[in-house]
């Protein structure tokens, strides 16, 4: 196994920081998933975000040394931390009140691709940011993410790379979307979908007027014409940037 959660715990558990946020001693990560990593180290790398930590666990002397002689300096700043990092591949942890993730798999160097299946990425650009989610994810004021799931694609396999139309995994989803999705999206998408079934022009005004709704759209007429509804091809010339080749879920957010 590459991955897996388990129950969430406290973040505060974890008493070594880098990134300035403690300077405490390290600890054994008692609640790691597997018995086996349960006396290794575990070192919080102070670039969580929001309610989210991102650590790592070693049992290598070598790294738990290079890590806590780093304490109270920021980890972009510390490439020796970086570089054992890379030489010795420890687990990466991620904790938020809601779950712990633990990933196994490798990590790559800069230049080569990231491992299929479960991964980490630890990018400076997204670090500076300090944004606990995406900005396009519509988060209520004052919330923020502490896991975020992503179902099945209809058109990504679990690898991540397009494949041809899933049926079941599409289902999935759009049961999955009429119980938990937005309000205002699921609305939109079943306006479009009954003009498209009603066989209305696509300027009838069914069209969102919001940028959220517009993606959702566009991806419902996707999946009608994988269906074999012809009657949303005229609707995916006016409103969707896709109108030859493969029939993919990609390059819909387009505003």
């Amino acid at each position: 196994m590459s991955g897996c959660a388990a129950r969430a715990e406290s973040t505060s558990d974890v008493s070594t920081f880098i990134g300035g946020v403690a300077t405490a001693g390290c600890r054994r990560d008692r609640f790691a998933i597997r018995p086996a990593d349960r006396d290794a180290w575990l070192f919080d790398l102070g670039v969580g975000a929001g309610c989210i930590r991102m650590c790592i666990r070693t049992g290598d002397p070598y790294t738990a040394a290079i890590v806590m002689a780093a304490r109270g300096t920021h980890l972009l700043q510390q490439p020796s931390v970086i570089a054992a990092i890379l030489e010795t591949q420890p687990h990466r942890v991620l904790l938020s009140p809601v779950a712990r993730l633990e990933v196994f798999g490798p990590i790559p160097a800069p230049h080569q691709r990231s491992p299929d299946g479960p991964h980490t990425h630890l990018m400076p650009r997204l670090v500076a940011v300090n944004r606990p989610h995406s900005a396009n994810d519509p988060f209520p004021r004052g919330c923020q993410s502490g896991l975020t799931i992503h179902p099945g694609d209809a058109w990504r396999s679990r690898a991540g790379r397009g494949s041809e139309y899933d049926a079941a995994a599409d289902r999935t989803f759009q049961a999955l979307r009429d119980r938990f999705g937005v309000s205002t999206e699921v609305s939109a998408v079943r306006k479009v979908v009954a003009s498209v079934q009603a066989g209305e022009d696509p300027g009838n005004g069914a069209w969102p007027d919001f940028r959220r709704g517009r993606i959702a759209a566009r991806v419902a007429l996707r999946r009608l014409v994988a269906t074999g509804d012809m009657r949303a091809h005229p609707w995916r010339r006016v409103h969707d940037a896709v109108r030859s080749g493969p029939l993919r879920c990609g390059s819909i957010d387009r505003g």
